[in-house]
C-alpha cells in the first residue's frame, strides 16, 4: 500500500469496461507455461512474442493495478484501476494541490497520492479529504484529515480498511514540522498522536528526516524516511526512501529499522527510484553507506532479517519484490557473482526466486507486481523513452506480464504503477 504527499479535489468518477489499445501476447516457446507463479531457470535467450488483439471481459476484475495519469505539471490527475487484461475497470479524476511546482534540482519527489487496501484504493481530495475508489466504480469519503494549503498530508490505510495512519507536514521559516497520528477510518475516533518532528532551517541545524506512513504489516505501521529539507513536488517515479521504520500504532514505539545502519534502501539511477515494498519486505543495499554504487542488493524482511542476496547493487536496474518474495528486474544482475560483474541485456527481465533466476520473453523496465504471478512493466524500448530520467516522457506505455505463462497485456492508459488492489501491506 502506497502513501501520499499529494493533494487534489475529485471532479468526476467513471466506470469503464472498454479496452481500446489492449493486446495479449502468446507465450514464447522458451517460456515456462505452467500456471504456477514459481519461476524456473531458462538457458535460452528469449524473443518478444507477436502481439495479438484481445477483447476485454465485461465482468469486474477481482484484482487490479493502480495506474496514475496526468499528475505531473497538470491541474488534475486520474486514478485508474486496471484489470489483468489491461482494461480500465474504474477511474476517478482529481485536482492536484495548487502549491505544487514542477520538479527541479531543489525539490524532492512526492510519494504517490494513493494507499491501497484489500478492496479499495484511497486518494486525497483537496487538502484534507481522503476518498476511496472500488473495483465496481463506487467512491465516497473515507476520512477528513487536518491538512491545509500549507500542511501536506501523507497517509496509509490498513489492509482491512479499519485504521488510517497519517502525517501532517509543513515547511516554513522555522524549518520542517511533522505530526504523526493514527485513528479509526471513517469516524476519526480513537485518534492517537504517535510522534512529532521539529527540525530547524537548513544551515541552522536543519536537514533532518521526514517519516511517511507507507503501509501496514502484522498490524504495525511502516514508515518511509526521506530528507526533510525540501518541500516535495510531484514526479513520474516512486520516492527515493533512505530507510524504513516499523512502529506500533498504539504509541508509536519503534520496533525496527530496515535498510538503516550499514545499509541503505536500494535506489536506482542516482537515487531517484526505490522499489515498492510488499508484505514480504523490501530491497536494501548492504555496503558503503555513502556510496550508492557499492554494495550488495539484499531482500530484507520487516523484522530486519536478510532473506536473500540478489547480487551486485551497482548492476541493478529498477527492481521490485512480489508479495511472495520473488524479485524482478531488468537483467543486468548476475546472481551470486562478485561485485562489478554485470550481465548484458538491460531490457531483458529477470525473475529471481530462492537464488534461481529465469529471463522472461517480455522486455522492458520493471515497475512492480500486481500479485505473485503478474508483473507490471514499463514497455519503453530504449533509454530515451524511460520516464525516470529528465529527458524522458512523464508517462510510459505499461504492460502486464504473466510470469507463469508468458502472456502480456498492454495497459489501456499510460501512467505510473502505484500499487495494486488487493494489497497485503
Amino acid at each position: 500500500m502506497r502513501s501520499a504527499i499529494f493533494t487534489g479535489a475529485i471532479v468526476a468518477t467513471a466506470l469503464a469496461t472498454g479496452c481500446a489499445g489492449a493486446t495479449l501476447r502468446p507465450p514464447s516457446p522458451t517460456v515456462q507455461t505452467s500456471p504456477s507463479s514459481t519461476v524456473r531457470a531458462s538457458a535460452t535467450p528469449p524473443t518478444n512474442p507477436t502481439p495479438t488483439p484481445t477483447t476485454c471481459p465485461a465482468t469486474t476484475s477481482s484484482d487490479a493495478a493502480v495506474v496514475l495519469t496526468d499528475w505531473v505539471d497538470s491541474p488534475t490527475y486520474t486514478v485508474n484501476l486496471v484489470d489483468t487484461d489491461g482494461c480500465v475497470v474504474a477511474s476517478a479524476t482529481a485536482h492536484t494541490w495548487p502549491g505544487y511546482t514542477p520538479p527541479d534540482a531543489t525539490t524532492e519527489t512526492a510519494t504517490m497520492p494513493t494507499s491501497e487496501s484489500a478492496t479499495r484504493v484511497y486518494f486525497l481530495d483537496g487538502d484534507s479529504t481522503v476518498r476511496y475508489l472500488a473495483l465496481d466504480g463506487s467512491t465516497g469519503v473515507a476520512a477528513e484529515l487536518p491538512g491545509s494549503v500549507t500542511a501536506r498530508v501523507s497517509f496509509s490505510v490498513s489492509p482491512d480498511n479499519s485504521r488510517i495512519a497519517f502525517s501532517v507536514m509543513s515547511w516554513g521559516s522555522a524549518g520542517f514540522e511533522e505530526q504523526s497520528y493514527v485513528e479509526d477510518l471513517g469516524t476519526g475516533a480513537n485518534r492517537t498522536e504517535l510522534f512529532t518532528i521539529s527540525d530547524g532551517p537548513p544551515g541552522l541545524g536543519g536537514g533532518g528526516v521526514a517519516e511517511e506512513p507507507i503501509g501496514w504489516v502484522n498490524g504495525d505501521i511502516i514508515y518511509g524516511l526521506l530528507g526533510a529539507v525540501n518541500q516535495y513536488s510531484p514526479g513520474p517515479f516512486p520516492p527515493p526512501f533512505d530507510a524504513y521504520h516499523v512502529a506500533k500504532p498504539s504509541n508509536g514505539q519503534r520496533l525496527g529499522s530496515i535498510c538503516g545502519g550499514s545499509g541503505n534502501a536500494w535506489v536506482f539511477q542516482s537515487g531517484i527510484y526505490t522499489a515498492l515494498p510488499t508484505a514480504t519486505g523490501v530491497l536494501c543495499r548492504v555496503g558503503d553507506q555513502e556510496d550508492q554504487f557499492v554494495g550488495t542488493l539484499v531482500l530484507v524482511s520487516w523484522s530486519g532479517s536478510q532473506l536473500r542476496t540478489i547480487g551486485d547493487a551497482a548492476c541493478a536496474t529498477p527492481a521490485a519484490v512480489s508479495p511472495g518474495g520473488s524479485v524482478a528486474m531488468a537483467g543486468q544482475v548476475k546472481v551470486g557473482t562478485p561485485p562489478g560483474e554485470c550481465s548484458s541485456g538491460s531490457n531483458q527481465i529477470k525473475v529471481i526466486t530462492n537464488g534461481t533466476s529465469r529471463t522472461l520473453a517480455a522486455t522492458g523496465l520493471v515497475e512492480g507486481w500486481m500479485d505473485d504471478t503478474r508483473l507490471v512493466v514499463d514497455a519503453s524500448t530504449n533509454l530515451s523513452e524511460f520516464p525516470f530520467i529528465p529527458s524522458g516522457p512523464p508517462f510510459p506505455r505499461l504492460e502486464i506480464v504473466n510470469v507463469g505463462n508468458g502472456m502480456t497485456a498492454m495497459v489501456a492508459v499510460k501512467g505510473l504503477f502505484a500499487g495494486s488492489v488487493p494489497s497485503g501491506i
